[in-house]
């Protein structure tokens, strides 16, 4: 497994509050979601409960900015 570029930790204060959702990559259907308020440790749900299939990982930040991986 690869690791991420940044760690949550690494964000200014501006990035906060942002939002992380797992897309399911062939229906696009958010199968998970969780808001990050500030800097913590947050449980990323694996494949067992997410369901079967490839996921997309969705970002959105305080500002908008969308990135997907």
């Amino acid at each position: 497994m690869t690791a991420l570029p940044v760690a949550f930790r690494d964000l200014p204060a501006e990035a906060f509050p942002f939002t992380i959702e797992l897309l399911n990559a062939g229906t696009r259907e958010v199968v998970w979601s969780a808001t990050v308020d500030g800097p913590a440790a947050v449980r990323v749900p694996g494949q067992d409960e997410t369901g079967p299939g490839r996921k997309i990982a969705r970002i959105t930040f305080a500002d908008g900015t969308v990135q997907e991986a």
